[in-house]
């Protein structure tokens, strides 16, 4: 029977959740005061992290790709950014997030749209850019970490790549991603990626990923040395290889104008002492946490 346009009509009292309930069934989130999902999107220790690398997102212009439900937007506007612009290219996320929005009331723009043709008109640049779960979703990863890099001088990821240690044995990997290589040229670099398939997950009502029945995921060794050639220090925090899709991490990428590792060191003997002894991963994350703002020389 053809559906009636009556269907989109409710007789229930007005509520956020009802709003939700439009969705009943496919939220991953637990969203504050509703619940919803088991995610814990809306107080995410990823962002918490980022937040201290970044020197904080009070008033920085933020572009995000790819926010879900909102969960991120809403942690980086209670923070005190001054703009984000947050674009969603799947039409029911999108939505969601503007249901999220209405109920929590926080601000920033979110648009319905494909982030990519916008990066790459190279149009208007952002404080920082947050990419979370966005990278393996990419048919060309390699093309989006440069169109950031060009609007930004500092991106923030969490992304799964591919670890040849884990292709033999996690299960998704196995079914999922090939571990026949695909290489490319960028610059003098030789990039390895591997291709993915979402397969079964396509029909998934949960599906969160790109809008190709593929993508490619990058090796470690890839994305870092991307960053790098595209004249940004990174910082890992958080790393994981247990993850039933696989291995991924936590990158913050920024450039440091004039920066040595070395040279850092060896000015702040101190520094180098707290790296020795494993409170730093580099003199870069103590430079960019601390040293900048205290004046330290480079």
């Amino acid at each position: 029977m053809k559906e009636s346009e009556l269907d989109h009509y409710t007789t229930e009292p007005p509520s956020h959740e009802l709003a939700c309930s439009i969705f009943e069934g496919s939220w991953s989130s637990d969203v504050p005061g509703i619940g919803l999902g088991d995610v814990p999107a809306f107080n995410d220790h990823r962002i918490h992290w980022l937040e201290t690398q970044c020197g904080g997102f009070g008033g920085k212009s933020i572009l995000e790709l790819g926010p879900l439900e909102g969960g991120h937007t809403y942690m980086m506007a209670r923070a005190g950014a001054s703009n984000i612009l947050s674009i969603e290219s799947n039409s029911k996320a999108f939505l969601k997030c503007l249901i999220v929005q209405n109920a929590l009331k926080f601000n920033a723009q979110f648009m319905y749209g494909d982030f990519r043709p916008m990066l790459a008109k190279r149009e208007r640049r952002f404080d920082l850019i947050l990419a979370s779960g966005v990278l393996y979703h990419m048919t060309d990863p390699v093309a989006l970490l440069s169109d950031m890099a060009r609007a930004s001088d500092s991106i923030c990821i969490w992304t799964h790549y591919y670890d040849p240690n884990l292709a033999g044995t996690n299960a998704r990997m196995k079914r999922h991603v090939s571990p026949d290589p695909t290489h490319t040229r960028f610059g003098d670099r030789l990039v390895e990626t591997h291709r993915h398939d979402y397969l079964e997950f396509l029909t998934n009502e949960k599906f969160a990923g790109g809008s190709a029945p593929y993508s490619q995921w990058m090796t470690r060794d890839s994305l870092l040395g991307v960053l790098e050639d595209l004249g940004m220090t990174a910082i890992t925090g958080t790393e994981e290889f247990d993850h039933e899709a696989g291995a991924h991490i936590l990158v913050f990428a920024t450039r440091l104008p004039g920066y040595s590792e070395n040279s850092y060191l060896t000015n702040n003997p101190d520094v180098a002492a707290a790296v020795d002894a494993g409170q730093f991963k580099s003199g870069a994350e103590h430079y960019i946490r601390y040293g900048k703002s205290e004046g330290r020389q480079i």
